[in-house]
């Protein structure tokens, strides 16, 4: 499966050891219900699960609210936020609070995605939040910085 070999290939960076020697959990962005059903997979889910061999747990704590147009349909940033704007929630709150938490994902472009996730997470008070991504996509060569 390609997902294995490109979370295989994120192992062998030390940055990303690093983070998960640092993890209670791995949590994947989910996908809204209807676009899991007809993808038929979760390619978040599927990188997570092979980051969590000999690591962390994978838990799913995060649920996609509503059906949100995808990303890569979406050019400017102000859209691309506003369109995951309140997209996630929290499906289970259990063993969150005091942990620290890894969410993974396949692409960032302007770190959308992972801010919607953030704040769902926040209410429940973890440790720490940090992220792990497969691609940067970055056009205009910014080298943006996530904080």
């Amino acid at each position: 499966m390609i997902a294995d070999i490109l979370a295989d290939r994120l192992l062998g960076q030390p940055r990303v050891r690093e983070i998960l020697d640092d993890t209670d959990y791995l949590l994947p962005i989910p996908l809204y219900w209807s676009k899991q059903i007809s993808r038929g997979f979760n390619q978040a889910d599927q990188i997570a699960r092979r980051l969590s061999k000999n690591g962390p747990k994978v838990i799913h704590p995060l649920a996609r609210t509503r059906n949100t147009r995808s990303q890569t349909e979406i050019r400017s940033r102000e859209q691309r936020i506003e369109n995951l704007r309140d997209a996630m929630a929290i499906a289970d709150p259990n063993g969150i609070e005091g942990k620290r938490l890894t969410l993974v994902d396949d692409v960032i472009t302007t770190a959308a995605t992972l801010k919607s996730a953030a704040n769902a997470l926040n209410s429940l008070h973890p440790a720490k939040i940090d992220a792990i991504l497969l691609c940067t996509a970055d056009p205009k060569r910014r080298d943006f910085q996530v904080s």
